[in-house]
């Protein structure tokens, strides 16, 4: 076997390896990121919307989070209607672990949006379709209330 394929083979195997040993993050299992960073990762006292995809293409999804300082924005793509999710988010949003009080519904639009707050954060789930897909918007942001 002459030296170049010898080399070919070597910088192949080597790229194989790599490649195999890359980890593609997901969900829970992201790595923690410092303070200054945006990740698409879903807060733990939001419940996510069973079956639905998080959208994460684009920057559609990115939470922000430095010790109670928290912000984000998470998109959800799926099939369930409308008045099912906002349903479920209804009633899982005040229960435990998430604990949330609801405040007023509105519609803006084709959006149902439904509100909800803690001490210092305020939590907005907007649902609405498009075409065939249902989608859920949900934005946690700080306030000034206690």
């Amino acid at each position: 076997m002459s030296t170049n394929r010898v080399a070919i083979l070597v910088v192949s195997l080597a790229v194989l390896v790599s490649c195999a040993e890359t980890r593609h993050w997901t969900g829970s299992d992201l790595p923690d990121a410092t303070s200054s960073e945006l990740r698409p990762v879903q807060f733990n006292d939001v419940p996510a919307p069973f079956g639905f995809d998080l959208q994460t293409s684009g920057n559609r999804s990115l939470t922000y989070q430095d010790g109670e300082l928290r912000r984000g924005k998470l998109l959800y793509k799926g099939t369930d209607s409308a008045q099912k999710i906002a349903a479920f988010y209804r009633s899982q949003m005040i229960q435990p672990p998430y604990g949330w009080t609801a405040l007023p519904e509105t519609l803006e639009g084709s959006k149902n949006v439904l509100k909800f707050r803690k001490p210092n954060s305020r939590s907005t789930v907007s649902i609405y379709t498009q075409d065939i897909f249902t989608f859920v918007q949900i934005e946690v942001e700080p306030t000034n209330e206690a």
